[in-house]
Parts: structure tokens; sequence; C-alpha cells
């Protein structure tokens, strides 16, 4: 149960959610352009959306979006598509689209990716009810792109920049712990919109 979101969608694998099996492979060519063009479409509606804005600025972001999808910066495999897939949305949005075949839709993959997150949080969290100060953890947090403290503060965490995997330690980095925070709770941080 405790795969990652990238071998789930890289490598052909049933996946169980409420006592349904999904099979899950990678996304065909066209599922690819299909996930493009939804990036596209999301970059023009919240261009249009963007109400705020006096007219003219509005029109001039909107061919700047049209500027960036004739430049392909959405295209499948660009920095935009990887940022995506980094959201709950993105990553709900390609399961839709995979397993549109199962019946999967967009609703029904929001929630699966949803109840996937929660996993990763309560495994995250059963880390840290074996080790409380944290030391196995900070390594994974830091990975994440998280402070290795995260769990510990009592104040908002400071992201950290993701290091490689070959990365040193990142001893020193984390300041002093107050103990756990009721108020941080990563099973409603990581979850997706409704």
């Amino acid at each position: 149960m405790a795969r990652t979101l990238a071998e789930i969608l890289n490598s052909p694998a049933d996946y169980v959610y409420e006592g349904k099996a999904y099979k899950l492979r990678e996304a065909a060519l066209d599922e690819c352009g299909q996930y493009q063009r939804w990036m596209e479409q999301e970059a023009r509606a919240s261009a249009a959306r963007a109400t705020e804005l006096p007219e003219e600025d509005r029109r001039n972001l909107l061919r700047d979006v049209q500027a960036d999808i004739a430049a392909q910066r959405y295209a499948w495999g660009g920095e935009a598509c990887v940022n995506s897939l980094r959201t709950p949305n993105g990553i709900a949005k390609l399961l839709s689209i995979v397993c549109a075949d199962q019946g999967v839709t967009e609703a029904l993959a929001r929630k699966i990716v949803q109840s996937h997150f929660l996993d990763v949080a309560q495994l995250l969290l059963g880390v840290l009810e074996s080790d409380p100060e944290g030391k196995e953890l900070a390594p994974i947090l830091n990975r994440m792109g998280l402070a290795p403290n995260f769990f510990h503060s009592s104040s908002p965490p400071s992201p950290t920049p993701p290091t490689g995997a070959t990365s040193g330690s990142s001893a020193g980095s984390a300041s002093p712990s107050s103990g756990p925070s009721s108020s941080t709770s990563p099973a409603t941080s990581t979850g997706a919109p409704s």
C-alpha cells in the first residue's frame, strides 16, 4: 500500500479503492495529449476568471496564455506539466484520463488521490510516533521540500528546497522543537479540494 503515485502511474498495476480494483498503467500518447489540452484549458479559464483586473490587463493576460500555449509551455513532460502533476488536482485529472474506460470520473479520481495522500500522511505519522524526535523522518521531509521540524513546529513551517537523492545531511537546518502543533494536520493540507 505504500506505493508512490509515480509508481502507480508508471507501471501496470492494480490499485484497490473501496473494494474495487482499478488497472493502472502509464498514460498512452493520446492520453498525454488530453492532459496537455486540459492544462491549456485550465490556463485559459484561470485568465478569464481574473475579473479583478482592468479589462485591458485581462485581455493581455489572455493573450499571454495563448502565446504560452503556442510556445508549447503546457506540453506533456514540460515544466508546467511536471508542476501540475505535483498537485492533487493534476494527479486526479491524469488518473481520470488513464482510467476513464473503467468508469473513473474526475470526482472519483480526486477521492482516490485524497485517500492515497491520507495513507501517506498516516505512514509519516506512524514514523513520527515511533521516532518522536523525528531523526528518521527529517530526511524524508527534506526530500519533500518540507522543514525537518514540520511536525514539531509551533509556528507555520517554512519550506526548504528539495534536495537531490545524493544530498548531504540537513544538520543545522532544524530549529529547536517545541512539541507537536495541534493546528498542523497533514491530512487537511494534502487532500484534494472537493
